[in-house]
């Protein structure tokens, strides 16, 4: 319980936290679910505690088999498994590496090109991206892919990680900011306190993981904040300068609440 060791343990604590949050991911597509109520929290349950068991297993037989922490490198686990294995069980884990990452790329596309259709559904972004033709208008893809590109060639993997991490964290300081709104104003199901104890601890989380960068990596830092700042922009310009109105939709929404409430009364 010496300092270093406390700060080591709340970083490790951060790091550690941030692996969960591609669980998120699930609610993109409750769209194309049956009975999305049940199947939703269904779904995270069961991923977070499957994973949590492999993560933990994993974590408890790295450690049983490490002689030297001093010295840890982004494939520790294909090393650890040479000893036993072999050249086979190195193979082995690389793939499964690469499997992985094919895994969660596939999740995030699907879920990134879900919101933006829905958002443009909605009147949020420019009607182009309201076209749901698979291979045929594939510019979201291309973007992305631009983006992605840049990212890795000017960053090393575990600043790309830290940097999307970050947005997910602003993200989720949204969705449930925009939760405690629909709890208070249009009574949606939620226990508001468990909601404000969430904002509160993804809230800190941030800053502690924003500060943490800010001073061991500046480039990871800067760069946050520039692509946030570069998004607020394409925000606001599309708000002023598109045709489509997403305060109607809003009003719409608010028409068809108060409908369902005057019929529940009665």
């Amino acid at each position: 319980f010496t300092n270093y060791n406390i700060k080591g343990t709340l970083i490790a604590s951060i790091l550690f936290f941030l692996s969960y949050m591609g669980f998120g991911l699930v609610t993109n597509a409750s769209e194309n679910m049956e009975n999305p109520e049940k199947n939703v929290p269904r779904a995270i349950y069961l991923s977070v505690f499957i994973v949590m068991l492999i993560y933990i297993g994993v974590a408890f037989t790295v450690t049983q088999h490490l002689n030297n922490f001093n010295n840890l490198s982004e494939n520790i686990l294909a090393e650890i498994v040479k000893p036993f294995l072999g050249n086979f069980g190195y193979v082995l884990v690389s793939i499964g590496a690469i499997l992985s990452t094919l895994s969660a790329l596939n999740a995030t596309l699907y879920g990134g090109t879900n919101i933006a259709y829905s958002l443009a559904k909605k009147g949020e972004l420019p009607k182009f991206f309201e076209r749901k033709i698979w291979f045929n208008e594939p510019e979201g893809l291309y973007i992305t892919t631009f983006l992605a590109i840049l990212f890795v060639l000017f960053f090393n993997l575990e600043s790309v990680a830290s940097i999307i991490s970050l947005v997910f964290l602003i993200i989720y300081i949204g969705v449930l900011i925009s939760h405690i709104i629909l709890i208070k104003r249009y009574r949606y199901p939620g226990n508001l306190y468990f909601v404000y104890f969430s904002l509160f601890s993804i809230v800190t989380v941030f800053f502690a993981f924003l500060i943490y960068n800010l001073f061991k990596n500046p480039k990871v830092f800067i760069t946050f904040l520039v692509s946030f700042l570069m998004a607020l922009f394409v925000e606001l310009f599309l708000r002023f300068s598109r045709n489509r109105n997403f305060k109607e939709y809003l009003k719409r929404i608010e028409k068809k609440i108060e409908k369902l409430e005057k019929e529940i009364k009665v």
